[in-house]
């Protein structure tokens, strides 16, 4: 697997490619609805035929069939980019949210345990699918197994009791 920073900025890459072709998309069906526009504003839905049932007489029929099928071919396209373009999205959001744990985790990891910090409480219980079991929110830093750890809470309504999902017990001093 890339490093954090390698698959960030790959994907980052990866997204611009993406974009610069929706744009070209998006000025290929702008120019083509123009030429739409120019035969008589004939659109995407006017008929081309006659109340006699012939072609019209008053526009390139040739030209407007082929411009609306390229407007419909490059609007399929352009909606399949757009869905590439939506999941690479949520990869390069996963990806810098796991960049970002991994620099945290390291940080944490290289720190010592700071002394002026006193305890005043302790969790003795996290209940399983709790907020505190995916702390995110309010800052906190912990002693886990000897270990200084940095975790975030975010209290919120959830399947069991409280906003926490844990007991916190003050200590006894």
């Amino acid at each position: 697997m890339a490093a954090p920073v390698e698959e960030v900025e790959k994907l980052k890459q990866t997204l611009k490619e993406l974009i610069n072709k929706k744009d070209k998309f998006e000025r290929d069906i702008k120019e083509c609805l123009d030429i739409l526009q120019i035969e008589k504003n004939v659109g995407m839905d006017e008929s081309l035929i006659d109340a006699e049932q012939y072609p019209r007489a008053d526009i390139d029929v040739y030209l407007v069939r082929n411009t609306r099928h390229k407007v419909k071919c490059l609007q399929n396209d352009y909606k399949d980019i757009m869905k590439d373009i939506e999941i690479r999205l949520h990869e390069l959001h996963a990806a810098e949210r796991e960049r970002k744990a991994h620099s945290d985790s390291r940080n944490v990891a290289e720190q010592k345990p700071n002394k002026s910090l006193l305890p005043f409480a302790t969790i003795d219980l996290v209940s399983p699918e709790s907020p505190a079991k995916h702390a995110t929110h309010v800052s906190l830093v912990v002693l886990r197994h000897s270990r200084e750890m940095r975790l975030t809470l975010e209290p919120k309504k959830w399947a069991g009791k409280g906003l926490l999902g844990c007991s916190i017990v003050p200590i006894q001093r």
